[in-house]
């Protein structure tokens, strides 16, 4: 049986998050009230005498020490608002704990904070009786208020915890906007699982990510904050590189968790590793890595409590990964070009590339199925390794389309999502779970665009350019939203968002305040999802970026590329461009010309002007979204790419936040 001391959060919030703080500094486990209310009345009923003893002593103040979880990881963050598990001693009288402070249960150490300093009892007998009296009435009105909140919690406070929905988060790798069947119509293909979200929740028609490139997006996706704050300026994160999100960055799943959620992550990372190096220590050396260690930096130190998957599907090592560990031997060598975009590397053997988006669609299955009775929430992110290189359907779906290979991989593609989709039917939690899906980037030219178009199927009907673009067609994803009860079905919404917006949408679901230093350009979708009248836009300007590291800036209808071409792989690229003699900025009104094709920034050079500004802003304020400032990585203002000058990077005063 659970201690009903395993608290970690403070007790304001329990209706929120329906879990607290731990007493116990060895064994921080959240424990979850969704349908015994009766532990609420319990737990808190016997803080009282741990209250009441604090009153009395210390002429009715004390301190208190917050459990430190020492090699806990993920349970409790290091930082964030609010009193949290592993802080430095705090002071605090037991009014303040009546306003969100931790309770901690008879026996947890309190002590002065400064031991070495005497007590101070020079009062006088009178003002000694008024403390004491006031003591004894601050922990009676404690305890009024608290018997108070109890009677609340068995009405109210299971409910609450009861609202909390599960979440799926699936995005889908290199796939734009028209390969939804329901969202072009001519697309040619069908994706019946995917057209089923569009019926049964809310599509964004302008819904972009960060870059038109992988890794990039999925860092912004678990951030909420734009990839180019980070060091990646451009390009994407290499084979044997580093952890791209930093340690002490408050990431999606921490913040899901402190709310009550189990986080489990089945798919592809792209996010960089600690590659243990033989002997001891790091490397990013393909021939110093002992791949026999735990492999940290990934999914469990950012917040995951599991981890399924390979990684970059067509990166080495090609072996699957539990957590921190390989499965299987490295003992063989997978040979480039295998499948269409396989790079050569240390593999186990008889690994099939085949195989991977059939087990992912199955163990996402597994997962909700094995999850059915949680009385926890829970949190799924589902990032798919396809339809991206390599171009492996399973046999299962070898020919199914009657196009190509990778017709036949979009389609098994739709067939994962759908294996979400019937287990949460088939468990009956599809009316408790949130779903999301996205993608990374827009389409690949690895799809052979030309081949599908012969047979009559259109991936990039409506927008310009491609994968790793600053056109549209580089970087306007699908973005569907299904939660049954809260979000109206089949509802489209013009609103111009970014997959950033992900992190600051899910945190107002689950009732979390995001700290100043968190999601920095994430905004909240749920006035959008709720169906408000009236909301205003929800973004001053969305930014988007190429896989060169050049910057787009849309506003309204207006979008402007600071590039001379598509600043990716599509015609023109940049050398070609600046070999035609094409100019370096490019404006577009997307109402009247969503193709963007006639240049626009001669006539509107004060446009140009404006939406320079607002990129420039962001830049220099480290967010885009209201706040103090924030750094940028290594406190940079300006770096190749940004279309400006070094010395025009200057932060003005009083600049901050607006």
């Amino acid at each position: 049986m659970k201690s009903l001391f395993e608290f970690r959060r403070p007790i304001s919030v329990l209706k929120r998050s329906s879990h607290a703080c731990s007493g116990d500094e060895n064994n921080v486990k959240p424990v979850k009230f969704r349908q015994k209310p009766y532990r609420n009345f319990i737990a808190l009923w016997l803080n009282v005498p741990a209250v009441w003893s604090a009153v009395k002593s210390q002429s009715g103040d004390f301190v208190a020490r917050t459990p430190n979880p020492a090699g806990i990881s993920g349970l409790v963050r290091k930082r964030g608002s609010g009193l949290e598990c592993g802080q430095e001693p705090k002071r605090f009288t037991a009014l303040d704990a009546a306003d969100g402070d931790c309770f901690y249960p008879p026996g947890t150490e309190r002590r002065r904070s400064n031991p070495t300093r005497p007590l101070r009892r020079a009062h006088s007998e009178t003002q000694s009786s008024i403390l004491k009296v006031a003591g004894k009435c601050s922990a009676i009105l404690l305890f009024l208020s608290t018997f108070s909140v109890v009677l609340f919690s068995l009405t109210s406070w299971s409910d609450a915890a009861d609202d909390l929905p599960n979440i799926v988060l699936i995005l889908g790798d290199d796939m734009g906007i028209d390969s939804v069947s329901a969202l072009n119509g001519k697309m040619g293909l069908s994706t019946p699982h995917l057209d089923r979200l569009v019926k049964e929740g809310m599509s964004f028609m302008d819904a972009h990510s960060t870059s038109g490139v992988c890794s990039p997006t999925r860092y912004s996706v678990l951030t909420g904050r734009y990839h180019w704050r980070s060091r990646l300026k451009r390009g994407i994160v290499g084979k044997w590189e580093r952890p791209l999100i930093k340690e002490a960055r408050l990431t999606l799943p921490e913040i899901l968790k402190q709310q009550g959620y189990s986080a489990t992550m089945i798919g592809k990372w792209h996010l960089g590793w600690n590659w243990p190096k033989k002997g001891g220590g790091v490397t990013e050396k393909l021939a110093e890595i002992d791949f026999t260690l735990p492999i940290t930096g990934g999914p469990n130190d950012h917040g995951f409590d599991e981890y399924f998957g390979d990684d970059v599907p067509n990166w080495p090592p090609y072996a699957w990964r539990e957590n921190e560990r390989l499965i299987g031997t490295i003992n063989s060598t997978m040979k480039a070009g295998t499948f269409v975009g396989v790079n050569t590397g240390p593999a186990v053997t008889d690994w099939d590339f085949e195989a991977v988006l059939h087990e992912y669609g199955k163990r996402c299955s597994g997962f909700i199925r094995e999850n059915k009775s949680s009385e926890k929430p829970w949190f799924l992110y589902f990032p798919m390794p396809s339809p991206h290189t390599p171009i492996a359907p399973h046999a299962s779906f070898k020919g199914r389309s009657g196009v190509s290979p990778y017709a036949d991989f979009l389609i098994q593609s739709d067939w994962a999502v759908g294996e979400v989709l019937k287990a949460l039917d088939d468990t009956g939690q599809q009316g408790e779970t949130l779903v999301i899906f996205t993608t990374d980037n827009g389409t690949s030219p690895k799809a052979d665009f030309n081949e599908l178009e012969e047979h009559g199927v259109r991936l990039r009907e409506h927008w310009r350019g491609w994968k790793a673009d600053a056109y549209e067609g580089g970087h306007r994803v699908p973005f569907i939203v299904r939660w049954p009860g809260k979000v109206t079905a089949g509802t489209r919404s013009r609103e111009i968002i970014s997959l950033t917006d992900i992190t600051a949408t899910l945190a107002e679901v689950v009732g979390f305040k995001l700290p100043e230093d968190c999601a920095e350009d994430s905004v909240s979708l749920m006035p959008l999802l709720k169906g408000k009248g009236g909301v205003k836009t929800l973004h001053e300007a969305v930014i988007n970026h190429s896989v060169s590291g050049l910057f787009a800036v849309r506003r309204g209808k207006w979008k402007a590329l600071f590039c001379r071409g598509s600043g990716g792989w599509s015609p023109p690229r940049e050398a070609e461009a600046l070999k035609l003699g094409l100019p370096s900025i490019q404006l577009y009104n997307l109402d009247k010309d969503p193709k963007e094709t006639v240049n626009l920034y001669e006539e509107y050079p004060d446009v140009v002007q404006d939406l320079s500004r607002i990129l420039k802003k962001y830049v220099l304020n480290g967010r885009s979204t209201p706040g103090p400032r924030q750094s940028n990585h290594k406190g940079a203002i300006w770096w190749r790419g940004l279309p400006w000058q070094a010395d025009e990077a200057v932060i003005l005063p009083g600049s901050e936040g607006k």
